[in-house]
């Protein structure tokens, strides 16, 4: 839109063939059902005006028969159908565009929210195993101009389900 302001948008579509730990080799007549997966995500993003640069994004994934192998129990899962929603805003401010004596330093930082539920079987409604509904971090950097640079930065990460009942969930932690 400006040389400094872009509108965006994206759709993407894939499939993975079923992987050999999914087949049953007893049962031949079984049905081997792709994973499906589609991607769409719409948003804004700016940059370098008066110091600050960053983007919005809305988002959503939809997938059908996700097959997941625990390599630590060798039990293959098929997740069926899931949907996730969400909303991105990442941040960049660069001091020095208010104050010469902050050049180089620049405060960053993005918050993603987001839902993900379960489309089908016996847990439909439920969210995602291992999808938390917040997701954020952020700091501060300096970066000098022969390219070094240096950062303290801090995470956020909800807590989320870990079974598909979600009757286990990960503790929240930063």
């Amino acid at each position: 839109l400006t040389p400094c302001w872009a509108l965006f948008a994206n759709a993407h579509s894939s499939f993975r063939a079923p992987q050999t730990f999914s087949y049953d080799f007893t049962q031949p007549t079984q049905k081997l059902d792709y994973e499906r997966g589609a991607n769409y995500e719409i948003g804004t993003r700016w940059k370098e005006l008066r110091g600050f640069s960053g983007s919005v994004t809305a988002w959503q994934v939809d997938f059908s028969d996700f097959i997941e192998l625990d390599p630590l129990t060798n039990i293959v899962t098929n997740h069926g159908a899931f949907r996730s929603r969400g909303v991105d805003l990442v941040v960049d401010a660069q001091l020095g565009a208010w104050a010469r004596g902050l050049c180089g330093w620049s405060l960053f930082g993005n918050v993603t929210r987001q839902e993900s539920e379960l489309r089908e079987g016996v847990n439909e409604g439920n969210d995602t195993p291992f999808v938390p509904a917040w997701l954020a971090a952020g700091g501060v950097r300096y970066e000098h101009r022969s390219g070094a640079y240096g950062l303290v930065d801090a995470a956020f990460r909800d807590r989320s389900a870990v079974l598909d009942d979600n009757s286990i969930h990960t503790p929240d932690y930063t």
